[in-house]
């Protein structure tokens, strides 16, 4: 092997290593911070794949840290003394439980996380990106965020007991969103655990957590006719279960669903043309909402145009009910809507 074939082999080398951060494959070292890395392909697009390649390495801090929470809780020793009749003697027995716990908090949420760099390999076709948490600072955002989410829940209790079904709509809508916040902020909580445990004076208590949780339930009832199609009340079920409006009717608002269908044939193929209308009702029958929605489907059959229009029209009803109930909008409903 000639001494150019040599120097250029040993060049490409030493180009390749110059590629990739040294932080790639070893990772900084810091007390009371930690690190980690996200990889991406590098498939044309140079913009995406950094972004995704930051979002990676957020989502690998988050799992490091659901790692050492998980570990600091797996394993605890347990002592039980039990009286023995015989002798009157105590007796001590030791063991060990594993402790499982389920981890919400999103790495998007995760407030200190940062992503500091950001590298293209070219020649390895790879995005490298370095994410970091400073726990200390993470910890005071997290006492800060519980100061506040106290004082708000506070100020939901204190709030005078509604007069009205929009009133207390209203406040469910608001309770089920300080819920929700602070079931996130519990998780965020087990995640900087121990040192991350706020002071009780600053902590949002369980306890009203709770009260507001009871507050925030609401029920659904749906009204049904022989002439809804399967879909579309299949469609209203699911909404209701996954939202969980599910209750007694007699407790419950009231969603009535109808439509109005025409049909026709052109060339060989059947079209539909529908309108739904739902109108949402208190309990004894006044009227809080209504929505009406329209659109026309082909189809080889008449099943085939009416399952192509209920694909069309179900999400964008699931849509238009989770705004009006204040739920966050469905990423796959909002998709099938577009």
């Amino acid at each position: 092997m000639s001494r150019l074939l040599v120097s250029f082999l040993l060049w490409w080398s030493l180009d390749l290593a110059a590629q990739i951060p040294s932080w790639a494959t070893a990772l900084p070292q810091e007390e009371g911070r930690l690190y980690a890395v996200g990889v991406e392909s590098l498939r044309g697009d140079e913009a995406k794949a950094r972004i995704k390649a930051g979002q990676l390495a957020r989502f690998e801090l988050l799992l490091q840290l659901r790692t050492r929470a998980t570990a600091s809780m797996s394993m605890r020793t347990l002592v039980q003394q039990t009286w023995s009749g015989e002798g009157g003697a105590y007796h001590q027995s030791f063991g060990s439980t594993s402790l499982g716990t389920a981890f919400r908090t999103d790495a998007s949420n995760l407030r200190g996380i940062e992503v500091l760099e950001v590298r293209v390999d070219s020649a390895g076709n790879q995005v490298f990106a370095l994410a970091s948490l400073d726990l200390v600072r993470a910890r005071v955002i997290h006492r800060q965020d519980g100061a506040s989410l106290r004082k708000r829940m506070n100020t939901a209790l204190d709030a005078p007991e509604p007069v009205s079904w929009e009133e207390r709509i209203r406040q469910a809508r608001e309770a089920g969103k300080l819920v929700g916040q602070y079931v996130a902020w519990e998780d965020t909580r087990a995640l900087l655990a121990p040192e991350g445990s706020s002071t009780k004076d600053s902590a949002p208590d369980p306890d009203h957590a709770q009260l507001l949780r009871t507050r925030s339930l609401l029920a659904v009832s749906l009204v049904e006719t022989m002439d809804l199609p399967a879909g579309m009340v299949s469609g209203l079920h699911d909404w209701r279960a996954r939202r969980r409006l599910t209750g007694p009717a007699s407790s419950s608002l009231r969603l009535k669903p109808s439509v109005i269908t025409e049909w026709a044939r052109i060339m060989d193929l059947e079209r539909i043309r529908s309108r739904w209308n739902l109108v949402l009702m208190t309990p004894e029958g006044d009227r809080l909402a209504s929505w009406t929605f329209e659109d026309q489907a082909v189809g080889a059959t008449r099943q085939e145009a009416l399952r192509s229009l209920i694909k069309t029209l179900i999400p964008r009803v699931q849509d238009a009910l989770d705004q009006w109930f204040g739920f966050p909008a469905s990423p796959l409903s909002s998709k099938e809507a577009s």
